[in-house]
């Protein structure tokens, strides 16, 4: 008689089974981590190509109109008012859809603003949009930072605020001058201003600040923007959406993200009201180091301007 054999069967044991059920999830957990970490890096990646482009368009420009041509940064509504011919709001724009960063592009007109009507000490290089040339959004989230002044009481680093959040950030750009190169200054005002202005002034007061300012609806008035700030010193100074600020020159860049920044720090320390005319301290402090080590960094060749990506 032919006996089949059959062998034993053996069960996981629960223990066993809690076993492979946490390995599952500790996989499950760093699989998570390592496609939020690539996602986030390739936003910062697509976002740096596309500044990288808008400087490249910027520097073409300049070279064809022999012009200053300048590439800055708005803070602006994802669903902003729209307003007719007589500036009466059409459609109010919904601001809960929050805010994203455009890279604009202006060119000089050789005028110089008085910004600051009562002293005659802060004046404008205007620059207005380049027809035909379009803003490039950048995805929700993503900032940009230049470096600053190291001395007085400026950050190290220009830094992009969220209005939502009540911060206050500064206005800066790129320069190209007509041969494509970087400029710092305006090679045409000379170096004591005063004397550049002072005929005609009502008060013998000397010129404190000139730098380029965007007129970017280009009716020639600068906007104060809600908090109006006026007097000289806060003119490079964000607060609002309306606002037309001062830019300081910056010959590098750095991408950021904001949303990082958030899970990285504390927001409710970087909120300021909405005339403050400097960043809170501790705004400073925080994205003077997060954005060396998070950034990405867009640097320029010394003689021709081109722009490329850098290491830190």
């Amino acid at each position: 008689m032919t006996h089949r054999y059959r062998p034993s069967l053996r069960a996981f044991t629960l223990a066993e089974l809690l076993v492979v059920i946490g390995i599952i999830a500790v996989l499950a957990v760093l699989t998570s981590v390592s496609v939020q970490r690539i996602a986030k890096d390739a936003r910062l990646a697509g976002a740096t190509n596309a500044v990288i482009a808008q400087l490249g368009t910027a520097r073409a420009i300049a070279i064809r109109d022999n012009a200053s041509v300048i590439v800055t940064f708005r803070p602006v509504l994802v669903d902003p008012p729209i307003r007719d011919a007589s500036d009466n709001v059409i459609s109010p724009g919904n601001p809960q859809k929050g805010q994203v960063t455009e890279v604009v592009i202006g060119k000089a007109t050789g005028r110089l603003v008085v910004l600051d009507t009562q002293s005659f000490e802060t004046f404008g290089e205007q620059f207005v949009p380049v027809p035909g040339t379009a803003a490039r959004r950048l995805a929700r989230g993503i900032r940009v930072a230049g470096p600053a002044d190291y001395g007085g009481t400026l950050p190290k680093w220009y830094v992009m605020p969220e209005f939502a959040n009540a911060e206050v950030g500064r206005g800066f750009c790129v320069c190209f001058g007509p041969d494509g190169g970087l400029l710092t200054r305006n090679p045409r005002i000379p170096g004591n201003v005063q004397a550049a202005f002072e005929e005609g002034q009502p008060d013998s007061n000397s010129v404190t600040l000139v730098a380029p300012w965007f007129d970017i609806d280009q009716d020639g008035l600068a906007e104060a923007g809600v908090g109006a700030v006026t007097f000289p010193g806060t003119w490079s100074t964000y607060r609002d959406f309306q606002e037309e600020p001062l830019l300081g020159y910056c010959t590098m860049l750095a991408v950021y993200d904001y949303e990082d920044a958030v899970e990285r720090g504390d927001p409710t320390e970087w909120q300021s009201s909405g005339s403050a005319t400097v960043e809170p301290q501790l705004f400073k402090v925080f994205f003077d180091a997060y954005v060396p080590q998070f950034g990405d960094f867009i640097g320029f060749n010394r003689w021709t301007g081109v722009a490329r990506a850098v290491d830190q």
